[in-house]
């Protein structure tokens, strides 16, 4: 049995309708475009020859490296958002690097993220040169509040100092995708770190742009690529008593995962982190690890009373500490409230403005103190209303203006002001201010009135005969019955009234990750989404192949 040509035909088009748009709808996910590429052939640039590659691991084998169209494009979107507090886009920072002789390889969670296709606002990173030469360049070049350099502590492989750049204190537009400060760190301080000193599969990656066009990825266990796929936590070594031995920090990071909606790899992972954490007697890492990774703050643990300072959060950022607190109760259980729960309730939470969140951080972390912060150029404030750049830079400033108070006194004119409501306006619409009156004198508005009907009238009789009529007939309707009629009195309460209702409303709040979400939808695309959009069309296909077979 023969199809007709034309039913033939319109399978061949739909067939090739069907393959093109899966193509297209998977090409911009980097879990379905991946193409395994040999470390060996890939070089660092010349001026770089003499540093150990990213790809090679510290017992000198190599990673598993891979390349994705999804991954080099959901790069590009990041490398174009402007970051916080600088007029230059993520970008331009990358190239500031470069013009330093630094090489900057992305390095972190933020990897994870660019993997899912969130749009992620966090970038971190290594660099190849030293990190105080570089911190005194970028205060000399983005000044002192677009700088900081913090020393850190061994709590999983991070390097001995951390640079950020960017003022994470700028209250721009929200509707707008701004990059938070750019997080440095030294070179080969994570991915030249032993197994046991890194965190989780997931959270060990890298990218390297070549500046070529072409982006690699770098995966230095051979698992975390698959791992961020399929949402899965698995340890970077196979011994967990070595790998979790005395950092509780690295552990409790676990729970960090699991509110990203990962599960465990390993059905006994969980139990083992969970005897780990209860085990643990050090209460401040707990207090330290809910303020810095629920609350999203920084903590001050020193005196009787720790405190946690952070901002006010959103609805989104209050859904994400919920959501993170019943994960940790329900899956610790009993361990919750004799570990993370009870050192959690000592807590004090301290909301504070952006700014003011900026400078107790840099107190706190004992921000490190630049030569050129003396001759860093300091941008002049806007003067003029621009887009994304407000008069007030800082919340705390709204109500630094004075507000009068509605059952005040009003306030006394001064003496050369003429006085109300006495003085009337002349044809030019300047005061005059009428003579004193003696005791028994007349209002003066009835000695106006009947004085112009003897002296000669100011205004040009013939231009102006018809509003002088209708003032008279005005004046007289309002002396009718003897005395004149009481003016009323002048309501001043309105010229406080704050009108709400077409007033735009104004936000000084920071952009979270999740937030950022609806800024730009569009390019959310997950492995779930595609793998539905291909049963859709395998279904539709079928049913063409069937419709076209029938006579």
């Amino acid at each position: 049995m023969r199809m007709p040509r034309r039913r033939t035909n319109l399978l061949i088009l739909i067939i090739t309708f069907l393959i093109f748009t899966d193509t297209v709808s998977t090409s911009s996910d980097p879990c379905l475009d991946s193409q395994i590429e040999d470390p060996s052939q890939l070089h660092l640039p010349s001026q770089y020859a003499n540093l150990t590659p990213p790809w090679q691991r510290a017992d000198g084998k190599l990673a598993k490296v891979s390349r994705s169209e999804g991954l080099t494009y959901h790069w590009s979107w990041m490398k174009s958002l402007q970051v916080k507090g600088l007029s230059k886009t993520v970008e331009d920072i990358i190239g500031f690097l470069t013009d330093n002789q630094c090489i900057f390889v992305p390095v972190g969670p933020f990897v994870r993220s660019v993997i899912l296709g969130k749009k992620t606002v966090y970038v971190s990173g290594e660099v190849s040169c030293q990190l105080h030469q570089l911190y005194d360049k970028c205060v000399l070049k983005f000044g002192a509040a677009g700088c900081s350099l913090y020393p850190l502590e061994d709590d999983g492989g991070w390097g001995a100092y951390r640079m950020e750049i960017g003022d994470a204190s700028s209250n721009r537009s929200t509707f707008t995708a701004r990059a938070e400060p750019i997080v440095i760190y030294e070179w080969r301080s994570v991915l030249g770190a032993p197994l046991d000193k890194w965190r989780f599969t997931v959270d060990t990656l890298a990218m390297f742009d070549d500046g070529a066009g072409d982006l690699f990825l770098i995966d230095p266990t051979g698992n975390g690529y698959l791992d961020v796929c399929e949402k899965k936590i698995a340890p970077t070594a196979e011994n967990w008593d070595k790998w979790g031995k005395n950092q509780q920090m690295k552990l409790m990071g676990f729970y960090d995962l699991r509110s990203d909606g990962f599960a465990p790899k390993n059905e006994t992972l969980q139990k083992f982190i969970n005897v780990k954490i209860k085990s643990s007697s050090d209460k401040r890492v707990a207090q330290q690890f809910y303020c810095e990774h629920v609350l999203k703050g920084v903590s001050n643990l020193e005196g009787t009373t720790p405190v946690c300072h952070t901002m006010y959060p959103e609805k989104e950022a209050a859904r994400k500490i919920g959501q993170m607190r019943t994960i940790m109760i329900d899956e610790m259980g009993t361990s919750w409230n004799s570990s993370i729960g009870k050192a959690a309730d000592d807590l004090e939470a301290v909301f504070c403005t952006a700014r003011q969140y900026v400078q107790i951080r840099s107190r706190l972390l004992h921000r490190v103190p630049s030569s050129n912060d003396e001759k860093a150029a300091v941008e002049d404030p806007p003067k003029l209303i621009q887009n994304g750049k407000p008069m007030i830079n800082d919340s705390a400033q709204v109500h630094a203006r004075p507000i009068l108070n509605m059952a005040a006194k009003l306030p006394e004119l001064p003496v050369e002001y003429p006085s109300v409501p006495r003085a009337q306006p002349n044809e030019k619409l300047e005061f005059v201010e009428p003579p004193e009156l003696g005791a028994g004198a007349q209002d003066p508005r009835a000695i106006e009135i009947l004085g112009s009907r003897d002296h000669p009238d100011p205004w040009d009789e013939v231009e102006h005969q018809e509003d002088r009529e209708a003032q008279e007939d005005q004046e007289t309707k309002r002396t009718l019955g003897g005395a004149p009629a009481e003016e009323e009195a002048a309501d001043f309460s309105h010229h406080n009234a704050v009108q709400t209702n077409n007033l735009p409303v104004m936000r000084f709040d920071k952009v979270e990750e999740e937030e950022v979400e609806q800024i730009s939808s569009a390019m959310e695309m997950s492995t779930e989404n595609a793998a539905s959009n291909w049963n859709i069309y395998g279904f539709l296909m079928i049913f063409c192949v069937f419709y076209c077979l029938l006579d």
